[in-house]
C-alpha cells in the first residue's frame, strides 16, 4: 500500500502546494518560483529546484504571485498554486501541497472525477478542516485551462478579488464562492484531504476515515514534521513511513552525481 501510493507521479510547488498531472503516463511536476539567486532565498529555492529534478520531477520554473498584494506585499510566492492551472497539456492535474503525504493508493482515483469538472466549476475538494463551509486548497483535483490560468493571474496582480488569508486558499474561495454548492463529485471526502491535527485533537472522527473507503488517502502533515505528534498513537505509523520514505529518498538525491553536494560528484 505504501509503496504503491509512494510510486504514483504527483508534481509538487515548494510554496505550499502540489500537483499530479494525468496523461498517457502521469507526470510529476515541480512549480518553483524564479528568483534572485543572489539572495539566500532564491539560491535556496534553486537548491530545491536541483534536488527535485535529481529526483526524477519535471521543474518548471514559474512567476511569482501574491494573491492579496495589498495586505501581503512580502508574500510574492503564496500563491504559486494558481499556475496549477496553466499545466494545459494534461487533461487532469491533482494539485498537492508539499506537506500532503499520500497514504494510500486510492489517492489516485480522484482522477476518475475529472469528467465532472468544467470550465466554470474546474476543481473538485475537500472541506476546510476549521472552517468546513470553505474548500480547503491543500489538495484539489483541477481541470487546467490556458485560458482560466490567465483570468487568474489576471484577477490576482490588478487585486480585484479579495484572500482572507492571503493566500490561495482565500483568493480561490473568493473566486469559487459557490462551492459548497457544487455536485457531489466536486466536493471530496476529508479522507483525501486529513488533516493529523484531526487525529490529535479527535481521535473518534480521525478512526472515522480509516475506515472510511480504503482510508485516508491523503494526509496532510503538520503535527508530525513538527514532531509534536508523538502522543498519538494513530499517527505512529504515517509518521514512520513518512520519515523512512523521506530518509530514503533523501539518501539517494544525495548519492547522484547531479546533485550539487554528491559526494559521487565530489570523487567520494
Amino acid at each position: 500500500k505504501w509503496e504503491a501510493a509512494r510510486r504514483q507521479r504527483v508534481a509538487i510547488s515548494p510554496d505550499g502546494a502540489a500537483a499530479a498531472a494525468d496523461a498517457a503516463e502521469r507526470a510529476v511536476v515541480a512549480l518553483v518560483p524564479a528568483g534572485d539567486t543572489s539572495t539566500d532565498a532564491g539560491r535556496d529555492r534553486e537548491m530545491l529546484a536541483q534536488m527535485l529534478a535529481v529526483a526524477g520531477y519535471e521543474v518548471g520554473r514559474v512567476e511569482p504571485v501574491a494573491c492579496a498584494p495589498a495586505a501581503r506585499p512580502q508574500a510574492a510566492a503564496y500563491c504559486t498554486a494558481l499556475h496549477a492551472f496553466g499545466l494545459a497539456q494534461y487533461r487532469s492535474v491533482l494539485y498537492l501541497d508539499p506537506h500532503a503525504f499520500v497514504a494510500a493508493e486510492s489517492a489516485t482515483a480522484l482522477f476518475d472525477r475529472r469528467d465532472h469538472l468544467t470550465s466554470e466549476r474546474p476543481l473538485a475538494a475537500a472541506p476546510d478542516t476549521v472552517l468546513p463551509s470553505l474548500f480547503s486548497t491543500k489538495v484539489l483535483l483541477l481541470r487546467p485551462s490556458a485560458e482560466r490560468h490567465r483570468a487568474l493571474l489576471k484577477l490576482a496582480r490588478d487585486g480585484a478579488v479579495g484572500s482572507y488569508d492571503g493566500g490561495a486558499q482565500g483568493f480561490l474561495n473568493a473566486v469559487f464562492p459557490d462551492w459548497a454548492a457544487w455536485a457531489a463529485p466536486q466536493r471530496l471526502s476529508p479522507r483525501f484531504n486529513c488533516a493529523d491535527q484531526i487525529a490529535v485533537r479527535s481521535g473518534n472522527s480521525f478512526q472515522h476515515y480509516e475506515a472510511e473507503g480504503d482510508g485516508v488517502a491523503i494526509l496532510h502533515l503538520d503535527y508530525i514534521r513538527r514532531g509534536a505528534a508523538a502522543q498519538t498513537p494513530a499517527l505512529t505509523p504515517y509518521a514512520l513511513e513518512w520519515k523512512r520514505l523521506a530518509d530514503e529518498g533523501l539518501a539517494a538525491i544525495e548519492a547522484d552525481p547531479r546533485h550539487p553536494k554528491s559526494k559521487a560528484r565530489k570523487g567520494g
